[in-house]
């Protein structure tokens, strides 16, 4: 990829050689002043003559040259006034002036033509590296699904079975509530749902060796975990406090959104669209409190007397115990040094000596268990909002699978 920079410099570089610079300066002199062009055997010469007198000493500044009656070069320094004299140090500076303007064009000149000649070159070859890649991929998928193959697929089946069921309930709850459905299950249900396109979502980087991204979005359900068990422990008057925070989200995003829109070349929210926006979230705070504004202001119904902060929300849904592995799978959503050194995709031994750009069949564990837990904590709330005979052995089944892909990903990890 330096290819470019190496052709640069190396031009450079001859164009400032000594000699290689002189012999060229005076040439255009010989042709200007003295009209006189210098025949391929003399410059030859005159380069000799000038790299003898260079490797002898410093360059001069002054030289006297001369052709002789057989066409030969002659130099000598001197300091007279003849017309054979050139000021080479002059001639240098003008040059280097006039090469020192020309550079930034020359360099704008050659990105242009690079970034043309490279972008011909990645077209040209895009659809051979592709397939390359893809056979790749298709080699190392086969390597992980040797060893994680089992693990995955019943993590794949659970998911869909828990995708059938949370379907169907939905549909039995409509019937025996007439369609007439309540803010929790609203909720409930809506969680349910995003929960099981999430963890399709990590089975597919599962399943193409990406235990970080898939921990990264393991965070999502964990979140999700935890605020439809609060919702479905608490009275309709906390789902309605959720909901109605959509409201506080989307004040915040429109005020931001209006500080950088035209920018991003968007139109503005109408002065008439901003005022019914401010107004709902004036609303809001007036009724739910100043604290609802905050990130989580919808638990202020909950938690009293302070802001609410998410740990908090753990403690309430007795989920604070996955609190490390929530902590560990945020270094794989933000920035920071633990998400630069830390890679789950690596060994212990490997950490500080690899860096992980792709695909690798470490680490996955975690997040396969993970998932069939938290998963299963969002189905129990969905399915405990009416529970029945048929859903409470549903729910059992449930958590004999979620047990058994834990002992699968133990049993692959102790090998």
């Amino acid at each position: 990829m330096n290819e470019f920079e190496e052709i640069l410099e190396k031009n450079l570089h001859e164009l400032f050689e000594p000699a290689e610079f002189m012999t060229k300066l005076l040439q255009k002199e010989f042709r200007q002043k003295r009209n006189v062009d210098l025949t391929k055997d003399q410059i030859v010469q005159l380069k000799m003559l000038l790299k003898k007198i260079i490797n002898q000493r410093d360059i001069p500044s002054v030289l006297q040259i001369e052709i002789n009656d057989d066409k030969s070069i002659q130099i000598t320094e001197s300091s007279n006034t003849s017309d054979q004299i050139i000021n080479i140090g002059i001639l240098a500076n003008k040059e280097i002036d006039k090469i020192n303007k020309g550079i930034p064009n020359l360099i704008e000149e050659c990105s242009e033509m690079g970034s043309k000649l490279l972008l011909q070159n990645f077209k040209k070859h895009n659809k051979n590296n592709l397939l390359k890649h893809r056979k790749e991929q298709a080699l190392f998928n086969k390597g992980l699904y040797s060893n994680w193959g089992v693990a995955i697929n019943l993590l794949e089946s659970f998911v869909l079975l828990i995708q059938e069921i949370g379907c169907e309930y939905n549909e039995y709850i409509q019937q025996i509530e007439n369609d007439d459905i309540t803010p929790k299950f609203e909720i409930l249900r809506r969680s349910h749902a995003r929960s099981c396109q999430v963890a399709l979502e990590i089975v597919t980087l599962l399943k193409n060796g990406f235990a970080d991204g898939a921990h990264a979005r393991w965070r999502t359900l964990h979140e999700i975990a935890v605020e439809t068990n609060i919702i479905q422990k608490n009275d309709d008057d906390l789902a309605v406090s959720y909901l109605d925070h959509l409201q506080i989200q989307d004040y915040k995003s429109a005020k931001i959104f209006q500080q950088h829109c035209l920018k991003l070349h968007y139109e503005p929210f109408s002065l008439e669209e901003m005022e019914k926006i401010t107004e709902s979230y004036n609303d809001l705070i007036i009724n739910y409190g100043k604290n609802y504004s905050s990130e989580y202001g919808w638990a202020t119904k909950i938690i009293k007397g302070k802001v609410p902060k998410f740990c908090d929300l753990e403690s309430i849904a007795e989920f604070e115990h996955m609190r490390p592995f929530y902590k560990l799978s945020c270094m794989n959503v933000h920035g920071g040094p633990k998400g630069l050194i830390y890679r789950l995709g690596l060994t212990d031994e490997q950490q500080r000596n690899i860096l992980l750009a792709g695909p690798s069949t470490n680490g996955l564990g975690d997040p396969i268990q993970n998932v069939a837990y938290s998963l299963l904590q969002i189905t129990c709330a969905l399915l405990n909002y009416e529970i029945n005979l048929d859903y409470l052995i549903e729910l059992k089944v449930l958590k004999k699978i979620e047990e058994e892909i834990f002992q699968l990903v133990d049993q692959i990890e102790n090998v």
